[in-house]
């Protein structure tokens, strides 16, 4: 009986942490502003600096962000009252779009459209995997991944696409393949793959405002979510987009580990 009960309480307190989760904290930023949102009403701070791109490690948890003139940061305390941004390495590449796939980051330089690797584990470390912009230019942005698959935004397009490699994809020709129509007028963007959906921040150009939205992967299709800000900003205010898990989930976890282990013993 008493087991039963425990793992009825498990499943509850699961249960809880996954619904809980499920409602994540969302980081976007355009140009210095960084936007938190939770489950109020979206915070602004004021970071002296430019996000060019930001990422939040699947392995590690550090969110990291880069600016325009090739910086790395990374983010500290994202969800207190005072989120600060600290420089880890200066990079050969400014990229404008950040994505992890196993053990290795990816990026975009943002003006040649050459997409990189980058190793975490060796200085972070830049190697050349080929071009996105041939044969056209492309304005490519909000790099991410999962599912198996990496994924981009295309605003010269304003199409959302698919990222294709050969064998390998630390060394192997890269190839930009659309996947369908977002619907709407994109400028600056950034995205994050987090809980099976791609989330993207945009500056629709179309409804003229700064937004939160999700990407239908099958599809390509944009359905806004959130307004951040009424006008689409400006070319220069450059945008990209983490998501950050709801830490009481883990809590939750942790405080379940602990109930049943006393139940165990008792």
């Amino acid at each position: 009986m008493k087991c039963a009960m425990a793992i009825a309480a498990l499943a509850v307190v699961v249960s809880d942490a996954v619904r809980i989760e499920a409602s994540p904290t969302f980081l976007a930023n355009q140009g210095t502003t960084l936007y938190r949102i939770g489950s109020g009403s979206p915070e602004t701070f004021d970071m002296g600096v430019a996000i060019f791109g930001m990422h939040r490690r699947t392995d590690t948890g550090e969110i990291l962000a880069t600016d325009q003139f090739g910086t790395l940061y990374r983010l500290d305390g994202a969800l207190t009252d005072t989120p600060t941004l600290v420089p880890l390495a200066t990079m050969v590449f400014a990229h404008n779009s950040i994505t992890q796939v196993g053990d290795l980051l990816y990026g975009v330089d943002g003006t040649t459209k050459d997409l990189y690797s980058i190793d975490p584990d060796n200085g972070f470390q830049e190697t050349y995997v080929g071009n996105l912009g041939s044969p056209v230019e492309h304005k490519v942005g909000a790099l991410a991944y999962g599912g198996g698959q990496m994924f981009a935004l295309d605003a010269t397009t304003d199409e959302a696409c698919t990222i294709e490699f050969g064998p390998t994809m630390r060394v192997a020709p890269p190839t930009l393949v659309p996947l369908g129509p977002l619907g709407v007028d994109i400028r600056n963007n950034g995205g994050e793959y987090f809980g099976d959906h791609y989330y993207v921040a945009v500056q629709n150009l179309t409804a003229d405002t700064f937004e939160i939205g999700m990407v239908d992967t099958a599809t390509g299709s944009y359905a806004s979510m959130m307004t951040l800000a009424d006008g689409a900003g400006t070319y220069g205010q450059v945008v990209s987009l983490t998501v950050v898990p709801e830490p009481a989930s883990f809590v939750l976890l942790l405080a379940c580990g602990v109930v049943m282990s006393r139940r165990r013993f008792a």
